[in-house]
């Protein structure tokens, strides 16, 4: 039982302009929705994988080689990569946050790992002192989040803390670096904007946990909360619009959101 929450206020008393239309399927095999396009980035020839499921729409998409006959060329101990973690690629850096050796545990194993792409030696490690979650990185910054409500931005040649955040809250999701700003959403349903030298910028709110990230097309910022609000931001923290994802008949309370939202041309797929 129980009532669905009500849309969280804009934190900076902003309007918002009315939400889009709702799409969904009409079947199981059709939504009557014209096809959106995705085009993949290209990467001329050097494959670079910075943020969680690739790039900023979250797509997931990337022109990369394809591997016709795939081998294991190293192994290198990480700890646990449960739904929570994931590795990105920049230049000839592979950086890791893991959960360590116990998940939901504090151990010695918990932190962020940076392995050289070719050969999975470690280059350095970045304690933590419970599980580190999102991971996302450029040039100049490794960013990750952690159960311990800390945002970690640190230095990508030396696994050197250039700055900390404290939260108050886990910080479960996937950073989004886009434009110098680092954005991350928490537990409570606050989106956080910093820049690249450690200070908050702004805030906003949505009904739940920020669970999978932020997605960005360029223009605006989307982010969804647990209890099925989406909204759109932009880059100077403004809700643009906020649209709450009602149960269909039978569903009720069951609807969660834990992903991060997908931009597919002009369709934001949640």
């Amino acid at each position: 039982g129980g009532t669905r929450p009500a849309p969280a206020p804009d934190p900076r008393g902003g309007g918002v302009t009315t939400g889009p239309t709702i799409l969904r399927p009409l079947s199981t095999t059709t939504t009557g929705i014209a096809a959106a396009e995705v085009r993949c980035p290209d990467t001329h020839d050097e494959v670079h994988w910075t943020t969680f499921k690739s790039g900023p729409e979250r797509t997931g998409c990337l022109e990369a080689p394809v591997i016709t006959a795939p081998k294991i060329r190293w192994t290198a101990k990480v700890g646990v990569q449960g739904w929570l973690n994931n590795p990105v690629v920049v230049a000839d850096t592979v950086y890791v946050a893991s959960a360590g050796d116990l998940q939901f545990e504090s151990d010695a194993a918990d932190g962020v790992y940076a392995l050289d792409l070719a050969t999975g030696t470690r280059r350095w490690f970045f304690p933590a002192s419970l599980d580190v979650n999102g991971i996302a990185a450029d040039d100049e910054i490794v960013v990750a989040t952690g159960d311990e409500g800390l945002v970690w931005g640190i230095d990508p040649a030396e696994g050197l803390a250039l700055w900390t955040a404290n939260l108050g809250v886990a910080a479960f999701s996937n950073p989004l670096l886009i434009d110098g700003l680092v954005i991350v959403g928490d537990a409570s349903g606050i989106v956080s904007a910093f820049d690249y030298s450690g200070q908050r910028q702004w805030d906003a709110s949505v009904a739940g946990a920020v669970r999978g990230g932020a997605a960005y097309d360029g223009e605006y910022l989307y982010v969804v909360g647990e209890q099925a609000e989406v909204a759109a931001l932009d880059l100077d923290g403004r809700v643009v619009w906020r649209q709450i994802i009602a149960p269909r008949t039978g569903e009720g309370e069951q609807v969660r959101v834990f992903a991060a939202p997908v931009v597919a041309g002009e369709v934001l797929v949640v």
